[in-house]
Parts: structure tokens; sequence; C-alpha cells
């Protein structure tokens, strides 16, 4: 028994891994996540609805400077389209509509350091830590209007007497950096080329460096996990 557990023991430490990083290795990946959202509130005189759609993907290239570690840079890519709608009817002949969209997008370059552990064959399990900096450009867009109406059935069109609408434009820049933690899986199906799943992660922000403003996210929900490719050489 001892014998067939140490052939076994020295045939699995002979095995070359699929997933196994080795010194000097190059790798290459591409990863990221698309959500999509629509949530509906109320009822006919008084509704709320939102949607959202956002993209995170980037590209990074790096280098084994062990068996284990990684070190390399990134640079993300990230835009969102969100768009909120509120309508409200009152008994005293009073209907209320506001309307906002708003986009984001930024390019972060960052830096990478990534630690492997091979869990079989061809999967391993790796942790990232990321640091990213970037400007996020943010555009708004606000629609107000406020009309009096005749009966529930027949609403008074266009502007006129006793009607107002409200519309706004606005655009910034800030500047934003990050630190995050990233757990993720990678299964390898050949030596060179695998897929890999981020599972989520913890990440400190900075929003706006003139304001202080910051965030710190804890998130593992699947809908945020980022598929990728990955390729070694």
């Amino acid at each position: 028994m001892k014998k067939q557990f140490l052939t076994l023991l020295l045939l699995l430490m002979s095995v070359k891994f699929y997933s196994q990083v080795e010194k000097g290795n190059i790798i290459i990946r591409l990863d990221g996540n698309y959500n999509k959202t629509l949530s509906e509130h109320g009822v006919t005189t008084n509704s709320y609805a939102n949607k959202s759609k956002i993209l995170n993907v980037g590209p990074s290239i790096g280098i084994a400077i062990s068996n284990n570690f990684e070190a390399g840079i990134v640079l993300d890519y990230f835009r969102s389209f969100e768009e909120r709608y509120h309508s409200v009817l009152t008994m005293n002949k009073h209907a209320q509509v506001e309307k906002l969209q708003r986009k984001q997008y930024a390019f972060m370059p960052g830096i990478y350091l990534g630690y492997y552990r091979n869990i079989t064959e061809k999967i391993s399990f790796n942790t990232n830590f990321k640091m990213r900096y970037g400007n996020l450009h943010s555009e708004m867009v606000s629609q107000w209007a406020g009309i009096e109406y005749i009966s529930w059935s027949i609403i008074v069109p266009g502007p006129g007497e006793g009607s107002i609408s409200v519309y706004s434009e606005s655009e910034q820049k800030f500047e934003y950096a990050s630190a995050s933690l990233l757990p993720e899986i990678s299964y390898y199906i050949t030596p060179a080329f695998g897929l890999s799943l981020g599972l989520g992660g913890v990440e400190y922000a900075l929003v706006d460096w003139e304001s202080d403003n910051s965030t710190f996210v804890i998130d593992f929900h699947p809908r945020n996990w980022r598929l990728g490719l990955r390729m070694k050489f």
C-alpha cells in the first residue's frame, strides 16, 4: 500500500500541469462582462422605470516572475448607460413626467500582481491584485415636464397655458483610481490556451479626487463575474 501511494505521488509530481505557470512565461488575457437590467415599479398614476447597460472589458499582458507569481499591465475599458423615467398623475388633473439619461465611459490603464495555485492538471485558482487609474467621463441629459389634463383619458398635448417643461445637459470628467483584489479560476484546454472566470472581488476606489469621494465594494454576485480567454507562451 505504501509503495502504491509513493508511486502515485511520484507520478503526480512528474506530470507537467497544463495550468502550471513557470518562470519566464508570457501570459496574455482578455476578459470582461456585460450587464443589462430593467426594473419597473408603481401603478398607472405613479410609475417608475429604470434600465441600464454596463460593459467592462480589458486586455492584459504579464510575465511570470516565479512559478506561482505573475506581474503585468492592464488596460480596462468601462462604459455604462442608464435611463430613469418617472410619471405622476394627480387627482387635481395635473401630470408630471421626468426622464434622465446618463452615459459614462473610461479607459483605465494599470498594473497587477497575480498568484497561482494548481488544483488539478488543467485547473488553477488565481488571486490578482490590480491597481488602475483613469479619467471617468460622464454625460447627463435631464427632461422634466408638467401639464394640466382634461380627464384620465385626455392629456393636454404640447406646451401651453398651465404647462411647463425643462431640459438640461451636463458633462463632467473625474479622476478615478482603484485598488482591487480579484479571485479567479482558470481552465487550460491546452498547455498554451485556456479560459478564465473572475468571481467578483473587493475594491476600494477614489471616484473624485477633488471632493475625496470614495467607495468600498465587496461584490461576488454572479452577474458581475468576468469571462475571459488566456494564452501562455
